[in-house]
Order: structure tokens, then C-alpha cells, then sequence
């Protein structure tokens, strides 16, 4: 009861009260009540609208504008009261960051306003979550305040000397952590740029990565680690080199089993996504396959997550030949009740697996034979390619030779407009061996003859790395032999 009634007492000699910090929502006679509801209300709602409807008056600008400032310095304070522990809304580690700080603020607040005693409870709470969750800066912010309480309050020699010496450690620790940081946002800053593919960005990326495992390997960081860890998936992934990275990935799982790693610096589910889609680079399919199906049941039905994972899943099946699967795979997405609520963009996605599949199998579902494409013609270089494959392929379908030429012209300049780097490599050559069954399709003898020499080229042609994340929904080589299939069946 006392830490009850010493908190009435600071709140009443020192706080302003709920009316002043907060909405009340059921007071609809209130301006500023009325103000969020007709805003919450009313989506193309312009200022004057509002101040006709508020004050039954057009000259009201100035009182407007207080009114406006005081609901956004409330709707601000409401902030501190977001469900933060809701993992929907936000992750477990952003959670007790929020919490931490949260904590901090009001230690500070209370010894702030003399109240030693409650201040000091609180910071041992904020302490013990931060040891616990492996947070440095929240150990020292809790530590600093602690050592002013024992300097200026408390009087203990015992607890002062354990302050102090518990934070010379984590400086030189926290230091460390500073320097894994500024080179990890280095090389996201840098891939933003998209440079990734240059010799001097490979070069600095393999520099940090050995700096970064020497800074773990002294300093048992998990912070330290989560920075090594990201980089070095990043590093593999430039050099394509996926085998390696298969077996860091197993490797890194043995360490996290063994309990060397904290949980929160390391998500399970997102490392087993990683290494399902690593399998899928490798061309591992089998493997990728077992593991894809086992991750299908960890991840939460129907979220993004799960509909990014069963992406994956659909590339490996289809990669490996398994066309059964992958209308399996079609048909969960496609009847789950949550896939409306998914992007428009990622619903697109699922719609060009369908349409290839269906020109593949004939795999059908009429429900989505007609949906047109919005978003995806905008990504030139990604999946609007698949666009462009799809339709010349169709034309080619109907025996109409003038649309083929259309179709032919469409695609010489695609490639000239937006194919110009070395990543476009593979597709560039795929498009050429398109453009020859477009003039050609009436002979497959004749395409595979004067198609000969690309495919070989393409086939010696290896997957562009990072910057080009986007998989082969079907691998170019495998395509061209399904495309000759079909023409010779229908010759």
C-alpha cells in the first residue's frame, strides 16, 4: 500500500490529470471529441469542412488551429498506451525495447520529482529485463540513473562500487556493439544504393564480415552476433555461393540448439525460411522441399508470412518438376480465406504462378482466369518479365501471326529499354530464344536448331546473385523445353 499511496500523492501534487493528457472519447460535446470523430469518420474531409461543421462558422482559423494542436498533443500521450505486447502488431524484441524505455522514462520522472524509493524499484525492474534480454544501452541507461540514486541518495559504498564496475564493463561492451552497428547500416546503406554487385562493395562486405566475427568472438555479443549473422547471409548470397551457406545455416542452428544464442536475437521460423530458399538456389530440391513442408505448419496460417514461405515452396516444386505439387500449393493459396487480404501486389504475384501453371498443365481455377495484372507491369526487371513471357507465349498458343510479330517487336525493345546490365544476362537470352520461336514456331526442328547455340550459352550462364532476388518462377531452360513440347504436340 505504500507504493500505492506515495504514487497518489506525486500524481496529485504533480500531475496534470487525464483531462488534460487524454481524449475523452464518450464526450461527444467536446471540440476535441468531435474533432477525432468527424477526421476518424470522414477519410476526404478538408479543414474548412471541419471548421463549418465544429464551430457553425467559416472565421474560426485560430481556434481551429489550438484545437488541432491540443487532440494531436492527446492522440501523442495515447501513444505510451499501444498494445505493444501484441505480437501481431509488433515483434517480441521491439516490445521490451518499448517496455524498457517506458520504464526508464518514468524512473527518471520519479527522481525527477524526489520520489528515490519508487524511482529505485523501477530501475531494478528495467535492469533485470535488459540483463535478461541481453540489452546493453538499456543496462547502462538503468545503471547511470541507479549510480546518481546512489550517489546523491542512498549512500551505499557496496552497491555504488558494484554500479560502477558493472558499467566500466558494459561500456567497452556497448562500444563494440556501437562499431557491429555502424558497419551493418554501412552495407544496407550501400545495397540501397545498389552496388552490391561491384568488386569494391564485395570486398568491404568480406572486410566487415571478418571484423564482425572477431568482435563476436571476443565479446559473446548476441547483438554482436545478430549484426555478424545478417552480413554473412548477405555475403553468400553476392557470391551465390549457396552450398556454403547451406551449411553456415545448419551450423548457426547447432549453436542456437546448444543455447549459445539468445532467442531474441535469433528468429527460428525466419532462419528456417532462409534456408528453405537457400535449398532453392542450390537447386537442393529435395531437401528444400522436406524442410519447406515441415516450416509450413511452424508458421501462423494465412499471415504474410506463411503466404511469402509457401512462394518458396511453390519455386522448389516447380524447379524440381513437381507440377502435382505445386497446383497442391495453388490450390491452399488461392481457397485460404485470408489470401483477399493480402496485397494487391502479392495477390498479383500468386495470379502469374497460376496463369504459368495453367499454360504448363492446364491447371484450372476460373474464378481467377480473368484477372488483369495492375501492379506487376510496373516492375520492369522482376515479375513484369514473367508478364511479358506469358503473353508471347499465349499468342503463340493462337497461331495468329500477326500478333506474334506484335508480340516479337514487344520484346526487342523491352530488352534494349531494360535489359542493359549483366544481371539481365539469363533473361536477356531467354527473350532472344523467344524471338526465334516467335518467327519459328511453326517448325520446331528449325527453333531448336537456330535456338542451339543460345541455350547453351544460357545454360552456361549462371543465376544473377543479390540484387536480382527475384527466383525463375520456371527455370528458362526447363521453359523453352515445355514451349517446343507444346508446339510440337499441337504440330
Amino acid at each position: 500500500m505504500e507504493e500505492l499511496k506515495k504514487l497518489i500523492d506525486v500524481l496529485e501534487r504533480k500531475g496534470k490529470g487525464s483531462a488534460s493528457a487524454l481524449l475523452n472519447y464518450t464526450d461527444t460535446t467536446n471540440l476535441e471529441t468531435r474533432l477525432f470523430q468527424l477526421t476518424q469518420s470522414e477519410a476526404d474531409i478538408n479543414e474548412a469542412d471541419l471548421i463549418a461543421m465544429l464551430y457553425n462558422a467559416p472565421a474560426k482559423q485560430d481556434a481551429f488551429r489550438m484545437l488541432k494542436s491540443r487532440v494531436k498533443k492527446k492522440l501523442y500521450n495515447q501513444l505510451l498506451f499501444l498494445d505493444t505486447d501484441n505480437e501481431k502488431l509488433m515483434d517480441e524484441f521491439g516490445s521490451i525495447e518499448i517496455r524498457c524505455r517506458k520504464i526508464l522514462y518514468l524512473a527518471d520522472a520519479l527522481r525527477w520529482s524526489d520520489e528515490a524509493l519508487l524511482a529505485e524499484q523501477q530501475l531494478r525492474k528495467v535492469l533485470k529485463i535488459a540483463q535478461d534480454a541481453n540489452l546493453t544501452k538499456y543496462e547502462i541507461d538503468g545503471l547511470e540513473q541507479l549510480r546518481i540514486l546512489l550517489a546523491e541518495k542512498k549512500y551505499t559504498r557496496k552497491e555504488f562500487d558494484k554500479c560502477t564496475s558493472r558499467l566500466e564493463k558494459l561500456y567497452s561492451l556497448h562500444e563494440i556493439e556501437k562499431e557491429a552497428d555502424k558497419r551493418y547500416y554501412d552495407i544496407r546503406f550501400d545495397i540501397k544504393l545498389g552496388v552490391e554487385a561491384s568488386f569494391k562493395f564485395k570486398q568491404k562486405l568480406q572486410s566487415y564480415v571478418n571484423e564482425l566475427q572477431i568482435f563476436w568472438d571476443a565479446s559473446e555479443s548476441n547483438l554482436v552476433f545478430k549484426r555478424y549473422h545478417q552480413l554473412k547471409m548477405i555475403y553468400y548470397e553476392v557470391e551465390g555461393d549457396f552450398v556454403s551457406f547451406i551449411s553456415y545455416l545448419n551450423n548457426i542452428f547447432s549453436l542456437y540448439n546448444s543455447g549459445k544464442i539468445h532467442r531474441l536475437y535469433f528468429s527460428e521460423n525466419f532462419n528456417r525460411f532462409m534456408l528453405v530458399y537457400v535449398y532453392l538456389r542450390a537447386k537442393q530440391y529435395r531437401e528444400g522441399i522436406e524442410e519447406a513442408e515441415k516450416l509450413k505448419y511452424r508458421l501462423e496460417n494465412g499471415t504474410n508470412n506463411w503466404f511469402m514461405h509457401l512462394e518458396n515452396y511453390f519455386h522448389l516444386a516447380v524447379h524440381s518438376n513437381d507440377y502435382i505439387k505445386a497446383e497442391e500449393i495453388l490450390t491452399e493459396v488461392f481457397t485460404n480465406k485470408y489470401f483477399a487480404e493480402l496485397k494487391s501486389a502479392a495477390q498479383e504475384r500468386w495470379i502469374l504462378y497460376y496463369s504459368i501453371i495453367n499454360y504448363i498443365t492446364g491447371y484450372s481455377l476460373p474464378s481467377f482466369s480473368d484477372r488483369k495484372l495492375k501492379h506487376i507491369p510496373n516492375d520492369k526487371k522482376g515479375f513484369n518479365v514473367w508478364s511479358l513471357i506469358l503473353d508471347f507465349i499465349v499468342v503463340i498458343e493462337k497461331d495468329q501471326p500477326e500478333l506474334v510479330e506484335r508480340e516479337i517487336d514487344r520484346v526487342r525493345k523491352f530488352i534494349a529499354k531494360y535489359l542493359t546490365s549483366e544481371g539481365d544476362a539469363r533473361t536477356k537470352l531467354f527473350l532472344k530464344l523467344l524471338q526465334i520461336t516467335g518467327r519459328e514456331y511453326k517448325n520446331t526442328k528449325v527453333c531448336k536448331q537456330k535456338g542451339s547455340y543460345i541455350l547453351n550459352k544460357l545454360k552456361q550462364t549462371p543465376v544473377a546473385g543479390y540484387a536480382y532476388a527475384e527466383t525463375e518462377i520456371v527455370p528458362y531452360e526447363q521453359l523453352w523445353e515445355i514451349i517446343l513440347q507444346k508446339l510440337e504436340n499441337k504440330i
